[in-house]
């Protein structure tokens, strides 16, 4: 069977300009996908790509749009093509890709890891670090310190210049700033940039050299490989999109220095940091590349390619599904248009109440912390008589009271969201992870279903790396199991906090989770519990359903296979004690160990 063709759209013959070089590698890439036949085309006008389209006849188009190189994709262009058309958003924003329409493009491509889900035209993609070896670096004596980048204004080349010599006393500093066809083309901005670095050298000791001539790809991760650490000092950039400098950097295999801007906001969670605002530019060079490992692998060619296949699939086989934010409150505000008739200030204070109470499950105004703050943190876990199954009521709200005070203290915006009584499901997440984590050395963790998880971010705001997985961040779990490449394949411990009950197919949740453990790995999990429920009883409309404990028992358990309950089984209460939604329940751990 012949693969479905897939033109990718780039423009030419302007070749130094950031968005053509990102275009060119990534369309060079696709065309080693198994599934689809990427064809990469160069394209200045509709003629060349009318008669591109008819000779290719193409099931989808991706275009690496932007409007500066490629103003001849309009609407009006666009509406006459029969088939999806995707366009890449560069300089993308929350903001952006929040109101993104499809009247261009049917939808668009985001090249950006940070960005929250909830607008259907938006298409998430990671970034693609080309694969390299470096055989070139050799350490020197003397430190080499490296930077590139198109000779235009926020780059941070005369900080990098201070930087070096308030901390060296020799070091060589090497910049390219080679000139832009589209922003620069006389070089009169870089040559600007050049003579303004020479002029702060005021040490002996610095030397500094600077070349302009264009590189190729080949040559400047040459050029990146053989310096002892890279470094980018960009301003701010509130309203710019990532940039593509560190894709390089990250291929050679040596340290990168950062600065705190928002167009290094994907690498926000480096551990160690490696931002200038957090470390020494020694410090830096001393971690190595440890802390750089993850993205590279996250950042894989074949992760790439597999994000776009996910995406044509999206597009041209109806049988695929397109995964995107669960629209919550929508879910909610229908169940009251039945319950509350027309009695409309009663429904509209009724909407605004559940809004706010289900600010713990979803919220659509996220708090997004680009650069969290590490807090080496002296926790003592709660005393316990390895109640590890248990059921969360107001004693254990008692047990878990530092616990919660720890999570308040580190997401103190993000915790006025959440209703109270519920934050004792994240204080025994954060409890149990943080006491499991000890058993092991460097231990692998990954949370399923994190966003606005403050257990999530306690955790790693007092030092544990961990993994995120979420289809508001990335992908639903049954999709992540299947990217090529993962940091890691098996994990010590894997958690998930009050998600579980909001899972269609909560059997193969289970199942994946305890595929992904490693032997003698912990998967720590709450649910919304209620003894007596039956399937067809009335619910909360969040929910697909309360547990009971005949439930996690003969039907959830026997799907974690290879799995058993730790510690002992305490599921018993004598009252619900959480009101949500007109509903009593409470709250149920679910807490198993996969065997040796």
């Amino acid at each position: 069977m012949e693969k479905p063709i897939i033109l990718y759209i780039n423009h030419k013959e302007k070749k130094r300009c950031g968005v053509y070089q990102f275009g060119y590698h990534i369309g060079q890439a696709l065309q080693k996908s198994a599934k689809y036949d990427f064809r990469y085309v160069e394209c200045n006008s509709e003629a060349e790509f009318r008669a591109v389209f008819e000779l290719h006849k193409p099931a989808m188009v991706i275009y690496n749009y932007h409007d500066t190189t490629s103003p001849w994709i309009t609407e009006k262009f666009t509406r006459t093509l029969n088939v999806p058309q995707i366009g890449t958003i560069h300089e993308i924003t929350q903001e952006k890709a929040d109101t993104a329409t499809n009247t261009l493009f049917d939808g668009h491509i985001a090249p950006d890891t940070t960005l929250v889900l909830s607008n259907p035209v938006i298409f998430k993609t990671g970034r693609l670090v080309l694969p390299y070896k470096n055989t070139l670096f050799q350490e020197t004596p003397v430190p080499v310190i490296g930077s590139f980048g198109f000779g235009l204004a926020g780059k941070g080349f005369e900080k990098l210049i201070e930087k070096v010599q308030d901390e060296f006393e020799e070091a060589i500093i090497k910049l390219h700033i080679p000139y832009s066809d589209f922003m620069d083309a006389d070089g009169a901005k870089a040559n600007a940039i050049a003579q303004h670095c020479h002029a702060l050298v005021r040490k002996a000791g610095i030397k500094l050299e600077i070349t302009h001539d264009f590189l190729t790809t080949a040559e400047l991760q040459a050029f990146l490989a053989k310096n002892t650490l890279n470094a980018f000092f960009y301003d701010e950039h509130k309203n710019r999109g990532l940039s593509s400098v560190v894709d390089f950097a990250l291929s050679v295999g040596r340290p990168i220095a950062l600065t705190k801007s928002l167009m290094f906001r994907h690498l926000g969670q480096c551990t160690p940091s490696i931002f200038i605002e957090d470390k020494s530019l020694k410090e830096i060079i001393a971690q190595g590349i440890q802390p750089l490992q993850k993205y590279v692998k996250d950042f894989s060619e074949a992760n790439l390619i597999w994000d776009y296949e996910q995406i044509v699939a999206a597009n041209i086989d109806k049988k695929s599904t397109v995964y995107r934010a669960p629209d919550i409150f929508s879910r909610l505000y229908r169940y009251y248009d039945r319950k509350l008739g027309k009695n409309k200030k009663k429904h509209q204070r009724q909407r605004e109440a559940q809004k706010r109470e289900s600010a713990w499950l979803y919220h659509q105004e996220p708090t997004i912390e680009y650069f969290p703050t590490i807090e080496k943190l002296a926790y003592t876990p709660v005393e316990m008589q390895e109640e590890y199954n248990t059921i969360l009521d107001n004693r254990k709200r008692e047990t878990y009271k530092t616990a919660i005070q720890v999570i308040e203290r580190l997401n103190p915006d993000l915790i006025k969201r959440k209703i109270p009584e519920a934050n004792v499901q994240q204080a025994f997440v954060f409890d149990t992870v943080y006491r499991l984590a000890q058993k092991f050395t460097n231990p692998r963790i990954l949370c399923a279903g994190s966003f606005e998880d403050t257990a999530c971010l306690s955790l790693r705001k007092v030092g544990f790396e961990l993994e995120e997985n979420d289809p508001v961040l990335n992908y639903p779990l049954e999709k992540f199991i299947t990217r090529p490449v993962r940091n890691h394949q098996e994990y010590d411990i894997i958690f998930s906090t009050s998600v579980i009950e909001h899972v269609e197919e909560d059997e193969i949740f289970i199942r994946n989770i305890a595929n992904l453990l490693a032997k003698d790995g912990f998967m720590v999990l709450t649910c919304d519990f209620k003894e007596g429920y039956k399937v067809g009883d009335e619910k909360p409309e969040v929910d697909c359903r309360f547990y009971t404990k005949q439930d996690l028992l003969t039907r959830l358990l026997p799907k974690a296979q290879n799995c058993a309950l730790y510690g002992k089984v305490v599921w018993e209460y004598d009252k619900p004690d959480f009101f949500m939604a007109g509903y009593n329940y409470t709250f149920a751990t679910f807490v198993m160990q996969k065997n040796g």
